[in-house]
C-alpha cells in the first residue's frame, strides 16, 4: 500500500449540512436547504447574531438529527475501494469535544475508518493544536479531500493533490494553488486517483 489518502468528515463522508438543515428548521422555524449554504459566516444563513452560531452548531452535534446523518452518496463503497490500495485517514475540523458523537457516526457507517481519525485546529471552535495541513504532513498524506475553501488552501502546500468536493458553499471559490482540483462525486474521486496511480 502506498499514498496515504486523507479525508475530511463533514460533507465529504457524511451529509453534515443536510442534517444541520433538518435540525435548524425544527428548532428555529427556518426553511433551509443545503443549497442555502452559499457563504460563510453562518450567521447570514441562519439569520442570527454571530455569537449565536457556535451554540447552535454545538446543540446540533448533540441532537437526534446529528445522530441520523447519513453518508454522502457513494462514500461507503468508495472508501472501501480506496482502502484496498491506500491507507485512509480521517482529518476533521470538528472540535475534539464532540469526538464521541463523531465516532458513533464513523462506527455506524465507516467502521474501518473509526480507528484513524484526527481532530484539527479550527478558528471556529479554537480546539486542537495542529492544522489539517500539519496533520497531513505528519501522517505522510499525499492526497486530501475537503469541501471548505479556506481549508483546501491551508492544506495545499503540504500534499501532492487536494480534491475539492463540490458543494454550494464552494462554487464561487477559485483555487489559488495549482494542486487543488474540483471533484463532483465519489465516482470522480476514484476515477481521478486511478488515473494518477
Amino acid at each position: 500500500m502506498t499514498n496515504v489518502i486523507g479525508l475530511d468528515f463533514d460533507d465529504v463522508l457524511v451529509g453534515f449540512n443536510d442534517g444541520l438543515c433538518v435540525f435548524h428548521n425544527a428548532q428555529y422555524g427556518t426553511y433551509l436547504t443545503r443549497e442555502d449554504f452559499v457563504c460563510y459566516p453562518l450567521e447570514k444563513t441562519f439569520g442570527c447574531d454571530k455569537a449565536e452560531v457556535g451554540p447552535r452548531i454545538m446543540a446540533f452535534y448533540r441532537s437526534p438529527e446529528h445522530a441520523a446523518i447519513v453518508p454522502m452518496p457513494g462514500a461507503v463503497d468508495a472508501t472501501r475501494e480506496l482502502q484496498k490500495k491506500h491507507p485512509v485517514v480521517v482529518i476533521t475540523s470538528r472540535p475534539q469535544s464532540v469526538e464521541r458523537e463523531t465516532r458513533v457516526l464513523l462506527d455506524a457507517h465507516f467502521p474501518s475508518l473509526a480507528r484513524d481519525i484526527h481532530f484539527a485546529r479550527h478558528s471556529f471552535h479554537g480546539e486542537g493544536s495542529e492544522t489539517k495541513g500539519q496533520i497531513c504532513r505528519k501522517l505522510g498524506a499525499e492526497v486530501f479531500v475537503d469541501d471548505a475553501p479556506p481549508l483546501v488552501e491551508e492544506v495545499a502546500p503540504f500534499v501532492r493533490q487536494v480534491l475539492l468536493f463540490d458543494a454550494p458553499w464552494n462554487r464561487r471559490y477559485a483555487p489559488s494553488h495549482p494542486n487543488i482540483r474540483r471533484v463532483r462525486s465519489w465516482g470522480e474521486i476514484l476515477a481521478f486517483l486511478a488515473e494518477t496511480e
